[in-house]
């Protein structure tokens, strides 16, 4: 693989990531518990891998989060044995 015309080390690296194993911050709802009609909104802790994105996203909307959830707390510590934190994005009472 050859890059060229990048400025700066960090383009050269992501243009790498893209082509070989490209990687999304993966935000989501869950559904929170006890209440009825609320959403526990979420994301990965960091980027996640491309081609498991739908299944982690079935599995997120799956999943029940019990109230209250405090912003940064982690909901899924290991997604899909990736080694990647969901965390929540708001906090909840």
């Amino acid at each position: 693989l050859s890059v060229s015309g990048n400025r700066c080390v960090r383009g050269a690296r992501y243009a790498e990531e893209e082509l070989l194993a490209p990687k999304r911050v993966v935000t989501a709802t869950c559904r929170a518990f006890p209440a009825d009609r609320c959403r526990v909104p979420v994301r990965t802790a960091s980027p996640f891998p491309k081609d498991r994105v739908e299944d982690l996203i079935r599995v997120l909307y799956s999943l029940e989060v019990r109230l209250p959830v405090r912003r940064g707390d982690v909901v899924v510590p290991d997604a899909l044995g990736t080694g990647i934190p969901v965390i929540a994005t708001r906090t909840l009472d």
